[in-house]
């Protein structure tokens, strides 16, 4: 499950990406533009990477990536990353379709007797 949060995939994925992501950000790599019959389309939605301040975070994920890594494929990736860029999608989960009837447990207000009950201790 994804509640939040960044991933960057450079790897193949493999089919119903996406189930039961919530929250964050995902970025996926696609050169051979599989992805589309992958993904989990009631959970969340795809676009390509086409915002060039998103772009340019993913961008320092991958160079990080290289740092920890030294990954070849990472390292042509941003070499040729006019190009690369190209080829990512960004994976969003939809919005909730409606909030929750009631709040949750933890967010519920102290239930206080009726004046006429005495309280007990």
């Amino acid at each position: 499950y994804m509640t939040g949060g960044t991933v960057v995939v450079l790897g193949e994925t493999g089919r119903n990406f996406g189930a039961g992501m919530s929250g964050g950000r995902a970025y996926v790599y696609d050169a051979g533009d599989r992805f589309p019959a992958l993904y989990n389309n009631a959970m969340v939605g795809l676009q390509r990477l086409s915002d060039d301040e998103e772009a340019r975070k993913v961008a320092a994920l991958v160079n990080a990536h290289v740092e920890a890594t030294e990954s070849p494929f990472a390292q042509a990736l941003l070499r040729d990353w006019t190009n690369a860029r190209q080829k990512f999608w960004v994976v969003v989960p939809h919005p909730a379709v409606a909030p929750p009837s009631t709040p949750p447990v933890h967010e519920a207000e102290p239930k206080t007797p009726p004046a006429s009950e005495p309280a007990k201790a």
